[in-house]
């Protein structure tokens, strides 16, 4: 199997298993309740802007989250993505904030960039203490490695990211 095939196969089906495992868990009355959280996301880095939509699903007990991507790169293609982060507990935070840190890999499937690897850091903050992750703001920080094709020839760089997002759970 190819390179690229795997990186797309190998954590589609990390996601799908996941879900499929953690959903029985669920407690639709806690913020980490594998109930779908809907961002709309902006990043512009390495391989420029690109805006995009995401799907988080937080798991409490485990404290984790699943999140596939989909974007648009500065060609105008599509182009996707998927992480799983790990939120971190020992850090003294405000309540209803969180740090979520883990691995991204990510097609960004324009002229001169295709397949990255990255690490990938997001800070959650509720908006409406009453409606504790209902509606939330995200700051997404990225840094890794990208497949450069430009002038014909695959070399693989640094690559970094930075954006926001604003999210709403079901």
């Amino acid at each position: 199997m190819p390179l690229p095939q795997a990186l797309v196969l190998v954590p589609t089906l990390l996601i799908g298993t996941t879900c499929a495992l953690f959903a029985a868990h669920a407690d639709v009355h806690e913020r980490n309740n594998g109930i779908p959280r809907l961002v709309a996301q902006a990043l512009i880095g390495t391989a420029g802007f690109e805006p995009g939509v995401a799907v988080e699903w937080r798991f409490g007990p485990y404290q984790l989250m699943v999140r596939p991507e989909v974007f648009i790169n500065e060609d105008r293609d599509v182009g996707f993505g998927a992480s799983v982060g790990w939120e971190l507990q020992f850090f003294d935070l405000p309540e209803r904030h969180a740090i979520t840190v883990g691995p991204r890999v990510v097609n960004h499937n324009s002229d001169d960039y295709g397949w990255g690897a990255d690490a990938m850091a997001i800070w959650h903050f509720d908006l409406m203490p009453s409606q504790r992750g209902r509606h939330f703001l995200e700051v997404i920080g990225t840094v890794g490695v990208i497949e450069e094709e430009k002038r014909g020839d695959d070399d693989v760089e640094p690559a970094f990211s930075v954006g926001a997002g604003y999210g709403f759970q079901f």
